[in-house]
């Protein structure tokens, strides 16, 4: 096991509200979101204001509902607020532990198709440390599931890690592997930036079905028949599986604390990424539940409580987000 100091054991929020515009990808719909402060212990909770009556849903696994074309969550009330790992990856990156994002759409903005503009959205107000400890969940044993050709392990691990391996046979994108530690600057460097993307082949199909309404080349890396159009504005060679581990990590993400693990899934999707966190919480032995500063004295390392937030341009020198 190892510890660094450092870490911040404490819980955080964002320190004042802030709003962004944008359009759902999903709906096409315009959509306002704002990202207020939440208690302590809180998490991360989607409030929807369109609705004739106020309806909010708690950011945690056991919520998904719909797993089509992305996460979703919803209770019910009939909410159901689709399409927010970036949003969920962003949160993580900024170490907010309990926020308030209210919606007038049922899902976030898509931006550009990363988790970039939440970042630094997260990053003009900062983030404010609460008074409650944060907790994190500690794998002693590894956990996996298999799925013909899908598979993913979650394996003990002295830092954070998701290793992501997609195959797209017969297209331009092919086989392609990445791993990133959720360490440091790591996700921002790594992941933060890349885009979404979708075979151009798809989407009158999608669209028939009220799926991808929002989707265009200002937000989305469109796949298209002639080899040589897909090599155009691409921000990373292998940007197709940077974004899908960014996508494993805002599911990932649900989880509500920290997972001191290593993921290594082979072709994932949500609804995978969704049974693999099942199948965690259903194999209790196999992982504790502790504060962070419990983790840090059962380690033998002393650590020492810090305040970085996301307006800290150095980085995170951390072994668990903050």
């Amino acid at each position: 096991m190892k510890f660094t100091s450092g870490t911040s054991v404490k819980q955080r929020t964002i320190k004042h509200p802030v709003t962004i515009k944008g359009i759902g990808f999903r709906t096409g719909q315009a959509v306002t979101m704002s990202i207020s402060p939440a208690d302590a212990d809180s998490g991360i909770q989607f409030v929807q204001n369109n609705l004739d009556v106020k309806n909010n849903v708690t950011a945690r696994w056991h919520s998904v509902i719909d797993t089509e074309i992305s996460s979703s969550e919803g209770i019910g009330s009939g909410i159901n607020v689709s399409s927010i790992q970036h949003l969920m990856a962003a949160l993580y990156d900024c170490g907010i532990d309990n926020a308030v994002v209210e919606l007038n759409a049922p899902e976030p903005p898509i931006m550009d198709g990363s988790a970039q503009p939440f970042i630094e959205l997260i990053e003009k107000t900062g983030t404010q440390t609460q008074t409650a400890s944060r907790k994190v969940i500690w794998l002693q044993r590894p956990i996996e599931i298999r799925n013909g050709k899908q598979y993913a392990i979650l394996t003990p691990a002295e830092i954070p890690r998701i290793t992501t391996e997609i195959e797209f046979p017969d297209t331009t994108i092919g086989s392609q592997t990445f791993s990133v530690e959720l360490i440091n600057d790591a996700i921002r460097k790594n992941i933060a930036n890349a885009r979404t993307f979708r075979f151009e082949e798809e989407l009158p199909q999608l669209r028939d079905k009220g799926l991808a309404l929002g989707c265009s080349e200002n937000n989305t890396v469109i796949i298209k028949r002639d080899p040589t159009a897909n090599t155009k504005g691409l921000r990373y060679q292998d940007e197709y599986v940077r974004h899908i581990t960014l996508d494993c990590l805002g599911d990932l993400a649900l989880i509500g604390v920290p997972l001191l693990a290593h993921l290594y899934v082979r072709r994932p999707d949500p609804l995978f990424i969704s049974k693999i966190i099942q199948h965690l919480f259903k194999k209790r032995e196999a992982w504790a539940y502790i504060p962070i500063e419990e983790l840090g004295m059962i380690a033998g390392y002393h650590d020492s409580p810090h305040t970085n937030d996301c307006s800290n341009k150095t980085g995170w020198n951390t072994l668990i987000y903050g």
